[in-house]
């Protein structure tokens, strides 16, 4: 049995591998994988004057695995994006989550690549959001991220891509 951190390791290359994800997408979710992602939990740690709580929910201090999962914006993000993908599951915490994934889907087959991908993108998307909340003042609905998702994860993939069959069995 691994470790955590091994585990999260193993997890991270598995995840960032083999992923038709954009960069910046793939560069998110390496971060999150190996919790380095400057969430307000981390600046305080380092004694800055920040407010501690989630800028998305605004109820609950913010750390990684509220961010992306806990929190009721990402949360229904998520949950949306995975009944979409046919997968009829809650969304776990961020650790259970990347176990998950690399115990589930870690093969290249087109639907385990659609979830890892779609795993980085909401990341990704997500935390865009909470930055545009923070910096910009801008909020969006669940559905405009949602929307955003699955579109991007469409002009991602090309005609000859392993996952053009699995999505076109999508309809979003």
């Amino acid at each position: 049995m691994y470790t955590v951190r091994g585990h999260t390791k193993v997890a991270r290359r598995r995840l960032i591998c083999n992923n038709l994800g954009a960069p910046k997408w793939l560069f998110i979710g390496f971060l999150a994988a190996d919790k380095r992602l400057y969430t307000r939990d981390w600046l305080i740690q380092w004694k800055m004057q920040v407010d501690p709580i989630c800028p998305l929910c605004e109820q609950v201090p913010e750390t990684i695995n509220h961010l992306f999962f806990k929190c009721k914006v990402s949360a229904e993000v998520w949950g949306r994006i995975l009944w979409w993908q046919g997968l009829l599951r809650q969304p776990e915490e961020w650790q259970r989550e990347l176990i998950w994934c690399t115990s589930k889907h870690n093969s290249k087959n087109s639907t385990d690549l659609l979830y890892r991908t779609t795993l980085v993108a909401a990341n990704y998307y997500v935390w865009r959001e909470r930055n545009q909340v923070v910096f910009q003042h801008k909020r969006s609905c669940g559905d405009a991220i949602v929307r955003l998702i699955i579109q991007a994860i469409f002009t991602r993939t090309t005609p000859t891509s392993k996952m053009q069959g699995k999505l076109a069995k999508l309809n979003w």
